[in-house]
Formats: C-alpha cells, structure tokens, sequence
C-alpha cells in the first residue's frame, strides 16, 4: 500500500494537525511508504472551519498537488480527514472527493470532528445527504475517535 495523506499540518498549531504530522512521521519512520500533501487552507486557529474565497483557490492548487504526487509516486490509497458539521468544510469534501477520489482505489477516512451525520440530518438539505453519501459512504476504512 502506497499512502497519500491529503490534511494540513502546522502551522496553524491544532490537535488535528498535530496528528496528522506525528501519523505522516510516525507512519514513514516504520517503513510504509507515505506521501503527504499539506491541505494548508487556513492562515491561522481563528481561520480553521471558517470560509473565505481564497480557500478555494488553494483548495483547488491542494486537489492538483494531490493528482501529481498519485501519479509520480503511485499511491493507490488516499487518507483524507472528512469535515465536522459545517458546510462550508463539508462542500470542501466534496470538491476533494470529486476532484481526487476516482484516481484513487481505496480511501480511508479519519474522522476527528465529531457531529456531521447529525449535522446533515438537523441542518442538511435531502440534496446535502444525498450528496455527502455518495461522496463519502463508501470509504475503505473509516477511523473514528468516539462514538459521539
């Protein structure tokens, strides 16, 4: 297994990032072959979940950094780390998924924030269910911290 992981990781400083550097360490000091591709749209802590236009634009330039590293290294399985219960992060996912996931055979999901399900189903349009389902219920292997 060829591993791309697509997450930021510090700056800024957070629980989230933090795991993703010490698993993109920790995973390549055991021999398993990682890529990582630093997602990197938020300036600072108070930028995390929050939505501006220029995060788009380096979600866009993050997705073809994504497609190149698959490719010049072969990565067969694509690790990602799925929104919380806000739209503006969960539209995020589905560019990922739609730009990246079909170049990909396996995906692996790791989900921190907790809430998204339970988002979608207080706050989520049936198109925003429908939508997310397909995108993200089909991954390989999904890792969840709790189940709440």
């Amino acid at each position: 297994m060829k591993l791309l992981v697509l997450a930021q990781i510090p700056p800024p400083l957070h629980g989230q990032s933090l795991m993703v550097q010490t698993l993109v360490e920790g995973l390549s000091a055991d021999g398993l072959t990682v890529q990582h591709v630093n997602l990197g749209l938020s300036r600072d802590l108070a930028d995390v979940g929050r939505w501006r236009p220029g995060k788009l634009f380096r979600l866009f330039v993050a997705c073809a950094r994504t497609m190149w590293a698959r490719f010049q290294h072969n990565c067969d399985t694509l690790y990602y780390v799925p929104a919380p219960g806000k739209r503006g992060a969960l539209y995020r996912d589905w560019v990922v998924m739609l730009l990246c996931r079909p170049f990909f055979p396996r995906l692996v999901l790791h989900w921190h924030a907790p809430g998204l399900g339970g988002w979608l189903d207080s706050h989520g349009s049936s198109l925003e269910r429908g939508v997310t389902q397909w995108l993200l219920g089909r991954a390989d292997l999904s890792i969840i911290l709790s189940e709440k």
